[in-house]
Order: C-alpha cells, then sequence, then structure tokens
C-alpha cells in the first residue's frame, strides 16, 4: 500500500462535523479570490450588454414612433389624393357647374383639404363618391 501526503488535515471521528466546515471554509477560501474575479468580470459584461440592448430598443421604439407617424400622414395623403380625383371627376363631368350648393361646398373642401382630420376626409370621400354615383346613373 502506498501512502500519500496531502494537505488535508486529518480528520478525527469525534470533530467530524466541525472537521467538514473546516474543509470547506479552507476550499472556499483557496477558490473565492478566483471565482470572484471572474464573477465581476462576467458581471461587468452582462451589465454592458444589457445597457446596449436597452438602448437598442429605445432606438427601435423611436424609429417605430417616427414610422407610425409617417404611415398616418401617408394615408391621409392618400385619401386626399383620392378626394381631389373625385372633385376632378365631379368637375370634368359638369356636375359642378350644375349644382351651385355643391359647387360651394367642394370649394370651401378644397381651400381646407389640408386641415381636415381622417375621418372627416373619409365622410367626404363617402359624399362624393354618392354624388358620382348618383349623377352617374342619371
Amino acid at each position: 500500500m502506498i501512502i500519500e501526503e496531502t494537505n488535508v488535515p486529518d480528520i478525527s471521528i469525534k470533530n467530524i462535523k466541525k472537521s467538514k466546515v473546516d474543509l470547506a471554509n479552507d476550499v472556499i477560501s483557496m477558490s473565492y479570490p478566483l471565482l470572484n474575479k471572474e464573477y465581476i468580470s462576467e458581471l461587468k459584461i452582462v451589465r454592458e450588454l444589457n445597457k446596449k440592448v436597452k438602448e437598442e430598443k429605445e432606438k427601435v421604439l423611436s424609429y417605430k414612433k417616427i414610422i407610425q407617424e409617417k404611415y398616418i400622414e401617408l394615408k391621409k395623403k392618400k385619401k386626399e389624393q383620392v378626394l381631389l380625383d373625385r372633385v376632378r371627376k365631379l368637375v370634368s363631368s359638369g356636375i359642378l357647374s350644375k349644382d351651385i350648393t355643391l359647387k360651394n361646398e367642394m370649394v370651401v373642401l378644397l381651400k381646407i383639404i389640408d386641415t381636415l382630420p381622417s375621418n372627416k376626409l373619409d365622410l367626404y370621400l363617402n359624399e362624393t363618391l354618392n354624388i358620382i354615383s348618383k349623377r352617374s346613373m342619371k
């Protein structure tokens, strides 16, 4: 039998619990500085990455907000374009020259078309569509 010398202290049967605690404390005291340095460096990396993720999320949210505003503006411009096309049809078909009140209403509409909210544009789109469809039926 070969006996090897180790740095592990001898354990007495009487104080086995105390010996286990002492041995655990020795292992922790030797490995703690190594683990602590690694943990701190990894923790710094994780914090930096979390900070970058947060910044990127803020950028994405700001871009999303800008895109949504541009989309709403584009929808409004498309409605205005359709409305102007319908008014052009009314003018080219001669309907406006026959009906004075309708003509006055369209003049006012053309003056304030840029300031109208989207729901009012929808209302005028429906009205002009009804006028065109009624006049074309005759």
